[in-house]
């Protein structure tokens, strides 16, 4: 027997039941939220203040651990964050049974070295392992993300920076102003005292010496970007030995990508790209460059203020004639705007793929070839690579596309659905926002903006013990 089709609306007394294809009331308005029904005919609920599974009549069928309020952020170890009913954390197992009882205000993510980081208060910070037990009493005002058997830590109010290993013992002690993350070479940026810059080791050592007024994490050649004052601000980049690569002389330095190559401005206002010689590849001709895509293509700025696209050679291979290019995707071409404010688009030839006859295009990013656009009457729809229409442009809103025949939208009240390119709602926009998750699912915020679900793309929704959260109900 096929569940019939049924959907949560808020009835005027601000309790939910669920209505037909109809907007009839096939189970009446009673319930302080709902959740979709799944494939399965099943629904979460809340009813006087209880999380209860109902089925497509509105039936009773069971009730979870009446001490979890809520179930979030399911780890890699298999293991949940739980909120009980008197608002405290632990960790459930995917069955819902505690293996961290809930006496935590805060419990972040298990790493591989089978701890995380928790708060008994809003003051203190300390680890605990798998089992719950503390391997780092609460005693620090932040820890950072566990990596590479190290964190970043703040130890007191004066908010100096420090680095402890797996087993809570300072590598670093906690007497600096600022400590990023350790980068592959082992090297991680560091602020003293007097607000410089340098670079520390594994052991907390200096191996360049704090004496910048910036430094930029290092790149996978192993190079910095820095700025010193010598009469005038001016940026060069060390090698991790802390070795001038390149003397001090530009205005600004973008980071080096993988060939070696940085977009420098000799002034303000005038760019080009340098090798890791600082030597000159492309003379400083241009207002601005954007980044190469991987085809070796990057959107630039000629001196008259206009926008083409630019080889690494510097060589114009789309003349600046526009007034804006975006970056090219790897989904699709660049959107381009002509000189009479139209919208169109471009390959990476510089020809007109899309003709500028639009009023406004999104990029192309969502990997199906397809785009929102919008007609001079300011109407929605989707068109492809080529500019022709693959949705008629009758909408009112901005659509996101997921897929070729579904879209997120909105209505003139806010409220967010799914739909095709008919029209015909496939989830209806009774949500507060929606965003796309994982595994094939879309992650809803309901309309109290504090109980979320999660629907199919056919807009078919569950939410089993395990998933981001059930619904929230207050604290007994």
């Amino acid at each position: 027997m096929q569940t019939p089709k049924l959907w949560p609306k808020r009835a005027d007394n601000g309790l939910y039941g669920y209505v037909n294809e109809e907007d009839v009331y096939e189970i009446p308005p009673s319930f302080q939220a709902a959740n979709p029904f799944g494939e399965d005919g099943t629904a979460w609920v809340q009813s006087l203040d209880k999380l209860v599974l109902i089925d497509s009549g509105g039936g009773l069928i069971g009730v979870p651990d009446p001490e979890i309020a809520s179930v979030e952020n399911f780890f890699s170890s298999g293991l949940a964050e739980a909120v009980s009913v008197n608002a405290k954390k632990g960790i459930v197992n995917e069955k819902g049974v505690w293996m961290i009882k809930p006496n935590l205000q805060d419990i972040r993510n298990f790493t591989s070295y089978g701890l995380a980081i928790a708060r008994e208060d809003e003051e203190k910070s300390g680890l605990i392992d798998d089992k719950g037990a503390w391997v780092l009493l609460p005693s620090l005002k932040w820890i950072g993300t566990l990596s590479s058997g190290k964190a970043i830590v703040v130890k007191n109010e004066k908010d100096r920076f420090g680095v402890i290993d797996r087993k809570g013992e300072y590598v670093v002690p906690p007497e600096l102003k600022w400590i990023g993350n350790y980068a592959m070479n082992g090297l991680a940026i560091a602020k003293d005292e007097n607000n410089l810059y340098g670079a520390l080791n594994e052991s907390g050592k200096w191996v360049i010496e704090p004496k910048y007024l910036r430094m930029r994490d290092f790149t996978e050649n192993d190079l910095s970007v820095v700025m010193v004052s010598e009469g005038q601000l001016k940026y060069g980049v060390i090698n991790d030995e802390g070795k001038w690569v390149i003397r001090p002389r530009f205005d600004y330095i973008r980071d080096f990508s993988h060939d070696g190559l940085a977009v420098a401005f000799a002034r303000y206002d005038r760019c080009g790209i340098i090798d890791e010689d600082g030597e000159w590849v492309v003379e400083p001709v241009f207002r601005s460059i954007n980044d190469f895509s991987p085809s070796g293509m990057a959107v630039a700025q000629g001196e008259h203020g206009r926008f083409g696209v630019i080889n690494r050679k510097g060589i114009w291979v789309v003349e600046p004639v526009y007034r804006g290019i975006r970056d090219f995707t790897e989904h699709g071409p660049a959107v381009a705007i002509d000189e009479n404010h139209k919208f169109g688009a471009i390959n990476e030839k510089g020809e007109r793929v899309v003709p500028p006859i639009f009023k406004w295009i999104c990029s192309f990013f969502s990997g199906t070839g397809l785009t929102a656009a919008q007609d001079e009457r300011g109407k929605f729809g989707v068109i492809n690579e080529r500019g022709h229409w693959v949705w008629e442009p009758k909408f009112d809103n901005f659509l996101n596309i997921l897929e070729r025949d579904l879209a997120i939208t909105e209505t003139a009240g806010g409220g967010k659905g799914l739909i095709d390119s008919s029209g015909r709602w496939m989830a209806p926009p009774i949500y507060a926002d929606i965003k796309p998750f994982e595994r094939g699912l879309l992650k809803v915020l309901l309309p109290e903006k504090r109980f979320y679900s999660f629907l199919n793309t056919k807009g078919e929704a569950r939410v089993p013990l395990g998933y981001n959260r059930l619904l929230e109900r207050k604290p007994a």
